[in-house]
């Protein structure tokens, strides 16, 4: 009888076997041609890989750029990955290019097992994610984004007066985020009855997350050729299934509710559109999904580096707060009409976007064909990642680029935006998130000083500007602040503005269901 040790021993001896051809071939296809950017030298069969921490890439990258120069080249098992390190680069390539250069690079767990294809943001470029992208353009196009004014007003106003005797923001930023998004896209705002539920959502996007960044997971990410194991050694392909499966549950239920409202939201509106006629309803119920999605994960850790930000650059906020003054007053909150007249407070939040980027690596993207830049070959299927991390403290774009400075933005010509991505791949909800960016911060920033605590020695305790979670969308590790007031009456005008505010949702989105048809 053949032992157990012996069979596991041949099969890894053919795992290795596989692995080695597909290498000889990589070499192969890859002799005599333009040379790949310049970067680390890594191992034979696993390239970079043990080179590439697992914590904070993003840091390692800009060593690297600082090392190679502005465009580098790492081999991750099979895959070729460019990461670009310049603004200057990354317009050619991801805009100006952007015929080649606007698909996503394959991922077999994040994509295919997890979500079986069907998440936009993950989609290849093609005539299935373009008629996504016009899906979601139709209700987040600049238009569109200002008939939800309303309902950034009236959360905001909850926010910013809860804020007051909070113990702590970043649970209240999350709901905020989640009240929104929801609400637009499935017609529901967060209350007790739902409450269960939305802890049920952030478990699957902890357990998600937990299978994207699994080390076995991210070994056939980087040697696909895995993927033809069996399944008792390929257990990405099981846990794909349950966690898609669970999925599958939830979005369906958010999109049956939301189709059965007596009241407008996004998913009525999509399901209305000639672009979702034939979709399946599993594929259709992952397109309001993904924007409720999107601005739950994304919203929170910005404001968080806000707060940050506010705290250890008390200079910056009282510049603000004398615009404030100057235009708004001390007798009512800012509103979305301020926004012109307010210019170095637009600044200081275009500031908080480059500062501390969300997105430090940058979100990936895929050459379709071969290409040449500088003279380097920049091959099919390539992964080009625009690290932010080295993109927006480049000493010769900014400034004193670890510097906060939003008096930068004043200045012409004004420095390029990265915030939101390249190319055909920006994000969709530009326009709706810099809205909502800017009717809480200008409120905060109208509303209160951002005070550090005092330890038992009786000093402040300031946070530490780069202790920055090492995840996806990255955002400053724990820490607390107090929201202090600016004087009484700036309080009293909180408490009178959030009780005065219309807080049924319904009639909110009546409102602008209205506003959208005039």
């Amino acid at each position: 009888m053949i032992s157990v040790q012996r069979v596991i021993v041949e099969l890894w001896r053919t795992i290795l076997t596989i692995i080695l051809i597909a290498c000889v071939v990589y070499l192969c296809q890859n002799q005599q041609k333009l040379p790949l950017p310049p970067g680390p030298r890594g191992l034979p069969l696993i390239g970079n890989i043990h080179q590439a921490p697992s914590r904070h890439p993003w840091k390692k990258f800009r060593q690297w750029h600082q090392k190679y120069g502005p465009i580098i080249s790492l081999r991750f098992g099979q895959r070729t990955v460019i990461v670009v390190g310049s603004h200057k680069i990354a317009g050619e390539l991801l805009n100006n290019r952007s015929a080649i250069y606007s698909s996503r690079p394959e991922m077999l767990v994040a994509g295919h097992y997890l979500n079986k294809d069907l998440h936009s943001g993950l989609k290849p470029y093609g005539l299935e994610w373009r008629a996504h992208r016009r899906l979601h353009m139709s209700v987040l196009n600049q238009s569109m984004a200002r008939h939800y004014q309303p309902l950034q007003d009236v959360r905001s106003k909850e926010l910013v007066y809860r804020l007051m005797n909070a113990k702590e923001f970043l649970g209240l930023f999350g709901r905020y985020a989640t009240d929104v998004s929801m609400t637009l896209a499935y017609g529901e705002a967060v209350t007790r009855r739902n409450e269960h539920e939305i802890e049920v959502i952030d478990d699957l996007l902890s357990v998600t997350l937990q299978a994207v960044l699994n080390h076995a997971n991210l070994l056939v990410e980087a040697f696909p050729i895995l993927d033809y194991l069996p399944s008792f050694l390929a257990p990405w392909r099981k846990q794909g299934e349950e966690i898609h499966g669970r999925m599958k549950d939830i979005y369906a239920t958010k999109a049956d509710r939301a189709r059965a409202a007596t009241t407008w939201n996004w998913t009525k509106s999509f399901r209305s559109s000639k672009e979702t006629q034939g979709m399946t309803d599993t594929s259709f119920n992952y397109i309001p999904w993904i924007l409720f999605e999107a601005a739950g994960e994304t919203t929170p850790p910005t404001l968080s580096v806000f707060v940050l930000a506010s705290v250890l650059h008390s200079g910056a906020v009282q510049r603000a707060q004398k615009e404030l003054d100057s235009v708004v007053g001390q007798t009512r909150l800012p509103v979305f009409e301020d926004s012109p007249n307010l210019p170095y407070v637009n600044a200081f939040i275009s500031e908080v976007l480059r500062w501390r980027p969300i997105a430090p690596t940058g979100v990936p993207h895929a050459v379709q064909k071969d290409d040449e830049y500088m003279g380097y070959r920049i091959p099919k299927d390539a992964t080009v990642f625009p690290n932010s991390w080295t993109l927006e403290f480049d000493e010769d774009v900014f400034e004193d680029p670890w510097g906060f400075h939003p008096e930068r933005w004043l200045q012409a010509p004004k420095p390029p935006v990265g915030a939101f991505g390249y190319g055909r791949r920006i994000c969709p909800g530009e326009h709706f998130a810099r809205q909502s960016l800017f009717i809480v911060m200008s409120r905060l920033l109208w509303a209160y000083n951002f005070i550090a605590p005092r330890g038992k020695d009786g000093k402040t305790v300031m946070p530490d500007p780069y202790a920055m979670t090492s995840c996806l969308i990255s955002g400053p590790l724990p820490f607390q602040t107090e929201f202090r007031p600016r004087s009484a009456e700036h309080a009293r005008v909180l408490k009178e503005e959030w009780d005065a505010a219309e807080k049924d949702n319904d009639r909110i989105l009546e409102s602008i269901e209205q506003s959208i048809g005039d």
